[in-house]
Order: structure tokens, then C-alpha cells, then sequence
């Protein structure tokens, strides 16, 4: 799907790579039978579950999340009591997902609430305190049919202490909750996308638990070429920082972004940076992979990939081809929110599963003399035009892998299916290139 590349560098850059400089280096199905019964209090919870329910029901378990289970037993008010929730559907009924919610009152279990869900099955389950009283609601996301069309429900727990009411059906793609205005509450970021007759229209909405209900506080517009959401993720750098979302997108099948969402006191409005207001377009965190972003160095941060294309050329025959291979450059979002900073430059192999590190300097004169997907070649080029090679990165299959190779390569990586060697030429040699200084910049990648 992607192609590996061959490199020429010029010598003295090939000299700059290996200076001492160091580097840090994404179908459940429902069951027609009881969950599985571990104990008497289970099996007490599920009698009284059918005796509210009844007997034609049909468990249904979460796609997604972390409770993989139709049955979920949880403590939300920190009583050390637990409350009960399970996730069913009538076979009677027209496949929607109900919410049957029940209490231990005077030692028994006890159905309290039962609500109908809005989807055909359930997407996630997770509990979240957001007003900071102690008692944690309960977020239910549904989805409908095969469609990737999803709708989150939140419930709270009423002031009788054991029933609950429905504070929020909101459509959404990827959520994410957190302080995101920094008032000590709990806020709940929903990214929702639209699709309308002159072309999608794709939001960040901010919504805040004020009088007994969700409220929308703030929105703000993304990048209306998005296809999908991949995933949500956040940090608060520093006490004076906003808490920043991060969400990876993908652009069709391979062309990926990362929106980045915050909290503006200044302004009192949600804020996305990195669109263009007026083509509501994200070009600052274009890469051509779908690479996500990560903490690539282990600093405790997010850093954002960003790809620049470069020219490879190969002759077919007669024929000049050419094509295109990519630096990634990993950078991080600076204190004012706005800028990027690169942290680090990079060359990534999907094939292999690698991460070669560069100086940024190594990126400055490259040319490629393209190769299959299973090798790198690093050449130096003379004044005159003509090249010598260094050295090589190469993926080879465990079947072909032999004694003589063994011998002639330095071993960086080996998986079940192949190992990813180096093979150094006597030019590669003579200009301080070794296997150990390659090491130091290589790294396993998978994502």
C-alpha cells in the first residue's frame, strides 16, 4: 500500500546523521443466554432484573469501551455499594437497546429505572462525575443499525438517591470528557459531523451539566473535508494551559489531520486554530499516512505528525518515473496555542514497522533513486553526478533469511515474519558509519 524508499544523502550530511547528537525515540455479538452467574449476589441481580424485564429478553454487550459486558456493575456514588446496569432488548420488540438501571435498597436488588436507548446496539459504557458531587453519571453510547451514526445518552441520578433521569441525547462521532474551561467541573466535548447538499459541515461542541441539563457552551468549525474520526485525546500541559483535544481525522482512506480544540478564556469561545475560516480547511497537520498523533518522545506531551512529500525517481526502461515518499516531522503544539514546533524529523516504514531519526539537516539535499518496498538505500553523490553507496535498511522475509546474511548485516529488528537489517558498504565504513549509530536512530513503529 505504501512504498519504501531509497535515499541519497550527501556525505557531509551522512556525517551530520551520525554526530553525537541523541534522539528520544488503532463484532461483539449479543447473547441470547444469561451472562455468566459468579456468585448468588449475581444470580440475585439478574432474578430481580427479570422480574422487572421479563423473561423475553435479549442481553446485549458493548461494541466498544472498556465494560465488555451487558451486565455492568458499578459503584457510582462511592457508598461502596454497587449499582447494576444492563443493556437489553425485547424479542418482542424492534431491536432498539433499553437501559435497565438497578439499586441494592434494604439488601435486595432493585429495579429503579429502565429507559429505551437509541440505537440498535451499544457503542461504549463509561461513568463520569461533572459537577464534582460525588456521584458519577452514566454515559451510554448507542449506535444505529450498520451506519456509523452514533448518539450519546447521559444519565444522572435523581435526588431520591436511586432512580435516574436522561440528561442528554446528543448525535456525535468521537467524544471526550474534561475541565476543559478549568472551573473544576467536568465538561463533555462531542464531535459531531453533518452532512448537508453543499458539502459536510463538521463541529467541536462543548456542552456543560448547568441546571439540571446539558448546555451547549461553545462550538467551533472543522475542516469540512473530513471522511471520518478516528480518535479524541487530551492533555493539560501546565496549571496557566488550556486543556487541549486532540482529534486524528482522516481525509478519504489514507490522508490524515489532527484538529486541535481548546477552551479561549480570553475570548469565551471554543477555538480550533489550525482552519482556515474561510475554506474551513486544516492544511497546518496534513500528512499523506494515517499516522496519529502520540508523544513521540517520550516527554509526557502530544506530539502531531506532519508530512512533507519528496521527489523519488526511478527509470523504467526508457521511462523517467516518479513518485513521492515522506518526512514526517513531529511537532508540538508551543505555549501560545497557535504555533507548531517541530521536535523531531523522521523517516517511518510501514512495511518494516520502523522509525529512522534524522538531523533536520539530513533532510536539506536528498536524492532518491527509488527501490522496491523492502529497502533504503543512503548514497552519497560525487560533484560529477555519480554515487557511492553507504549503507542500506532492508526488510527481509524469516524463509529467506540465511547464514551468509547473518554474517554480512547488522540485525536491528526480527519479528516471526522478518528481519530488518543494515548493511554497510566499505565507503559507509570509511565515513564512520556503524551499526551501533544506526541503531541509536532506529526504532520499532507501529500504530
Amino acid at each position: 500500500m505504501k512504498r519504501l524508499i531509497s535515499i541519497t544523502l550527501i556525505i557531509s550530511v551522512i556525517c551530520v546523521l551520525f554526530s553525537a547528537c541523541s534522539f528520544s525515540p488503532f463484532k461483539s455479538t449479543d447473547y441470547l443466554m444469561k451472562p455468566p452467574v459468579f456468585s448468588n449476589t449475581d444470580e440475585e441481580l439478574l432474578n430481580a432484573f427479570t422480574l422487572a424485564a421479563g423473561e423475553s429478553t435479549v442481553y446485549c454487550t458493548p461494541l466498544g469501551g472498556d465494560y465488555k459486558s451487558a451486565v455492568i456493575v458499578e459503584d457510582v456514588d462511592g457508598d461502596r455499594i454497587d449499582e447494576a446496569f444492563i443493556f437489553y432488548r425485547l424479542k418482542s420488540g424492534q431491536g432498539t437497546v433499553r437501559l435497565n438501571m438497578l439499586e441494592r435498597i434494604d439488601g435486595a436488588w432493585k429495579s429503579v429505572s429502565d429507559f429505551n436507548g437509541s440505537g440498535t446496539s451499544v457503542d461504549s459504557v463509561s461513568f463520569t462525575d461533572l459537577d464534582n458531587d460525588g456521584v458519577k453519571e452514566i454515559f451510554a453510547g448507542w449506535r444505529v443499525g450498520s451506519s456509523s451514526a452514533k448518539a450519546l445518552s447521559i444519565y444522572r441520578r435523581n435526588s431520591d438517591r436511586h432512580s435516574y433521569q436522561e440528561i442528554m441525547n446528543e448525535a456525535y462521532s468521537v467524544m471526550s470528557c474534561g475541565d476543559a474551561d478549568s472551573d473544576g467541573d467536568t465538561e463533555v466535548l462531542l464531535i459531531n459531523q453533518t452532512s448537508t447538499v453543499t458539502g459536510s459541515q463538521n463541529f467541536a461542541n462543548l456542552y456543560k451539566y448547568v441546571g439540571g441539563k446539558m448546555n451547549l457552551t461553545g462550538s467551533a468549525k472543522l475542516d469540512g473535508n473530513v471522511s471520518s474520526y478516528v480518535s479524541v485525546k487530551n492533555e493539560k500541559i501546565d496549571e496557566e494551559s488550556p486543556l487541549r483535544f486532540y482529534i486524528d481525522a482522516l481525509k478519504g482512506e489514507m490522508l490524515m489531520i489532527t484538529e486541535l480544540v481548546y477552551w479561549n478564556d480570553e475570548t469565551s469561545e471554543l477555538v480550533d486554530p489550525f482552519v482556515d475560516g474561510v475554506t474551513l480547511t486544516n492544511v497546518s497537520t496534513l500528512r499523506f499516512e494515517p499516522i496519529p498523533s502520540m508523544d513521540i518522545d517520550n516527554d509526557g506531551t502530544i506530539d502531531i505528525p506532519v508530512q512533507t512529500a519528496l521527489s523519488e525517481q526511478s527509470r523504467e526502461s526508457d521511462i523517467l518515473v516518479s513518485s513521492s515518499f515522506y518526512q514526517t516531522e513531529w511537532k508540538k503544539v508551543a505555549s501560545n496555542g497557535t504555533d507548531l514546533i517541530t521536535v523531531q524529523n523522521s523517516l517511518i516504514s510501514t512495511t518494516g514497522g520502523f522509525i529512522l531519526r534524522l538531523d533536520k539537516d539530513s533532510f536539506e539535499r536528498i536524492n532518491v533513486n527509488a527501490q522496491n518496498d523492502k529497502c533504503w538505500i543512503f548514497r552519497s553523490i560525487d560533484e560529477g553526478g555519480g554515487y557511492t553507496d553507504l549503507f542500506s535498511l532492508l526488510v527481509i522475509d524469516t524463509e529467506s533469511w540465511n547464514d551468509e546474511m547473518a554474517n554480512s548485516y547488522t540485525v536491528l529488528m526480527q519479528t516471526d515474519d522478518y528481519f530488518v537489517c543494515a548493511y554497510i558498504s566499505a565507503a559507509g565504513v570509511e565515513n564512520g558509519i556503524t551499526g551501533e549509530k544506526l541503531a541509536e536512530r532506529f526504532s520499532p513503529f507501529n500504530y
